[in-house]
């Protein structure tokens, strides 16, 4: 049969990650990303780092869940390292960042009961949704960089990733014209089951020099 190997691919990234509930522990803001590579961050990374970095100015806790992602002391400091040189990304975030690696962690993440979940993708939708139901029921803040089931044809991981959308959750759009084609299509937040609890930045475009000839 055709796709049945879609539902073990569903298993595996689907996968909840347990909890331990910490009634003792201060709000914390669990910010749940596929990975996090220095060498490949592009602007929605840099604008949700960025995002962080201003968000622990603020006094907020803060901890990065990677959910694809192998643990290991030089990938931490690599990562640390990368963050903080990287000069796009306005704060001191690396100094101190908080990482858990969910893929390769059996052991229950301590969270607190008013923790808040942050997803940045269809498939840490759901991830940061299960995590909130655990904890306190809240809805997620999804920041959403596109429309992301065109990406696939039409099937299993298609219709998944739309129902991400139907998910409890507050939109932050990379832009006024994804947040508009949403709306006009009444799609998450403008679904008529959706909360309407939205915003929307605009990426800063990066000054860079004219390329010359012979870079070309």
């Amino acid at each position: 049969p055709v796709g049945v190997q879609d539902l073990a691919d569903f298993q595996v990234i689907l996968k909840d990650i347990p909890v331990v509930i910490d009634e003792t522990l201060e709000r914390r803001i669990n910010v749940l990303l596929p990975s996090l590579d220095p060498l490949v961050l592009f602007g929605g990374y840099i604008a949700m780092l960025n995002f962080l970095g201003r968000a622990r100015k603020r006094g907020h806790k803060l901890r990065i869940i990677l959910c694809d992602q192998c643990e290991s002391g030089k990938e931490i400091k690599r990562i640390r390292n990368g963050i903080r040189n990287h000069p796009l990304i306005k704060s001191n975030l690396g100094d101190e960042l908080e990482l858990y690696f969910a893929r390769h962690n059996n052991a229950p993440i301590s969270v607190g009961p008013d923790d808040l979940c942050i997803s940045y993708s269809w498939v840490t939708a759901y991830l940061a949704h299960s995590l909130s139901q655990k904890i306190n029921q809240k809805p997620i803040i999804y920041f959403i960089q596109e429309y992301e089931p065109i990406f696939y044809p039409n099937n299993s991981f298609r219709a998944i990733a739309d129902g991400a959308y139907a998910l409890p959750h507050a939109a932050v759009f990379n832009s006024a014209t994804l947040a508009n084609y949403f709306k006009d299509n009444s799609l998450g937040v403008f679904d008529k089951n959706g909360s309407g609890r939205y915003v929307s930045f605009e990426h800063v475009l990066s000054s860079i020099r004219k390329p010359t000839v012979e870079s070309l």
